[in-house]
């Protein structure tokens, strides 16, 4: 796990000192986080319990590589992710690239959240939602024991679409 992100890492690095070269845009660096807190009081031993669990947090990398060329990466970390503790996820959600000739022609390749619905493709992205979660077929927090494949798409890697 730490391989590969390290090695992650790297890539952007290096893919960073390429594109500079050509005056085009830095990385943008973006995300949000999603927490929940408890508190509990036990009457009989009169003990309190607090705690704070991450359900999840998005770290999201966007680069313009040239006029018409975006990268975008997005990296999600789920239920308090801990290597050393075997808590909780690490996806790499996203890594895609797009070709956007005009709003009618777009091309998007790479692992990434299809277009299924007004809300599939951005449940991830911004907390937009005046929910305190998501609805159910979209809170990945609860992919543990919820098939949520069963409800909406998850994955494609090839997408063309546009608009007239």
């Amino acid at each position: 796990m730490r391989i590969s992100i390290v090695a992650f890492l790297l890539i952007i690095s290096f893919s960073n000192n390429i594109f500079c070269q050509v005056g085009e845009s830095p990385i943008k660096v973006f995300g949000y986080f999603q927490t929940t807190f408890s508190h509990t009081q036990q009457q009989a031993n009169k003990s309190e319990t607090t705690s704070f669990n991450v359900q999840q947090l998005n770290i999201m990398f966007q680069k313009d590589i040239a006029k018409k060329w975006t990268a975008f990466t997005n990296l999600e970390f789920i239920n308090t992710f801990s290597d050393s503790k075997l808590w909780g996820d690490f996806n790499l959600d996203e890594v895609w690239i797009r070709y956007r000739h005009d709003a009618r022609f777009n091309v998007k390749l790479g692992l990434q959240i299809p277009i299924f619905n007004n809300f599939n493709e951005i449940n991830n992205r911004t907390p937009l939602m005046p929910y305190i979660i998501r609805p159910i077929a979209y809170e990945t927090s609860f992919g543990e024991f919820i098939e949520l494949e069963e409800f909406v798409p998850q994955r494609t890697f090839a997408q063309i679409y546009g608009h007239f």
